[in-house]
């Protein structure tokens, strides 16, 4: 074992605890949105970030590579 890998363990475990609260949140937040309603949320919000990305000059280029 290498010096840091417990501490690397560990803040790995926390990152992954915090997104699994997050998540859960969200869920928790959202349990009354029918399905459908939560999906069409969901569509149109990622429309509207690849609209405005794909009119960005630099958004095409970094896509590229």
């Amino acid at each position: 074992m290498k010096k840091g890998d417990i501490s690397k363990f560990v803040e790995d475990a926390v990152r992954w605890r915090m997104l699994d609260r997050t998540v859960q949140g969200i869920k928790d937040r959202n349990q009354d949105i029918r399905p459908e309603d939560l999906n069409s949320i969901i569509d149109h919000a990622v429309g509207s970030v690849r609209s405005s990305r794909a009119n960005h000059p630099k958004a095409r280029t970094r896509a590229r590579k």
